[in-house]
């Protein structure tokens, strides 16, 4: 077995165990549980685009094992590589939005307990906010070079569905708000935001897969670390 495939295992395991423990783990303390219940998780675009970067974790696995088995492959690497882009494409508005926020107005994004001092613990932090990004990136530079349009129209139909999800379930049904500002816009003003930032995310899908073929990552990477 190359040691490229034992890197593979271990990245997967460790993935998937960094977005379990994230995806799981206390949103916050039972002491703020006079705030009233917390905000769905499907709501929130962090938890979505963790559940996109865990079916991409799973999908590799189980290409993984097809391989051990010698079984054909082709529309699995295929698919991986529509969950890879699309997940990497999520989870670059969650990075892109969440982070200057959190610096510059952080009440608008957190939870309603971080009025009364309640903060994100590190860990839990970079397992939401961070590594999913990390492991998303990784499979776009190693999983099959997509060269077709259906990642960027997967992108544009899930920014669809969360921005009417918001509309519906918080504006008619009174659910709780996923985040802050959102409060203030209608559908169409929700809408617009999201796809700017979807534009913006198509972008840099587009130039990440760019500087993959550019610069033949990761074979070229393989053979001068890895594979000697």
């Amino acid at each position: 077995m190359h040691k490229s495939l034992y890197i593979r295992i271990l990245f997967y395991t460790c993935g998937l165990s960094i977005c379990l423990y994230g995806y799981f783990s206390e949103r916050r303390p039972q002491k703020y549980n006079f705030l009233g219940p917390c905000c769905s998780k499907l709501l929130l675009m962090t938890y979505n685009g963790m559940i996109l970067t865990m079916i991409t974790i799973l999908l590799g696995i189980y290409i993984l094992i097809n391989k051990l088995f010698k079984r054909k492959i082709d529309t699995l690497l295929k698919l991986h590589s529509l969950f890879s882009n699309i997940s990497y494409g999520l989870e670059i508005v969650v990075v892109s939005v969440y982070w200057p926020m959190n610096f510059i107005k952080p009440e608008l994004i957190n939870s309603s307990a971080y009025k009364y001092g309640y903060r994100i613990p590190f860990f839990k932090q970079m397992s939401i906010h961070v590594f999913p990004f990390i492991i998303c990136l990784v499979e776009v530079l190693t999983c099959k070079i997509d060269n077709t349009l259906h990642k960027y129209v997967g992108m544009f139909v899930i920014c669809t569905c969360y921005s009417s999800a918001i509309t519906i379930f918080c504006g008619k049904f009174n659910f709780k708000y996923p985040y802050g500002f959102l409060k203030k816009l209608n559908f169409f003003t929700t809408l617009l935001l999201f796809y700017a930032l979807t534009i913006f995310s198509c972008i840099f899908v587009k130039l990440t897969n760019f500087f993959r073929k550019k610069y033949n990552f990761p074979q070229n990477f393989i053979k001068k670390y890895i594979n000697k």
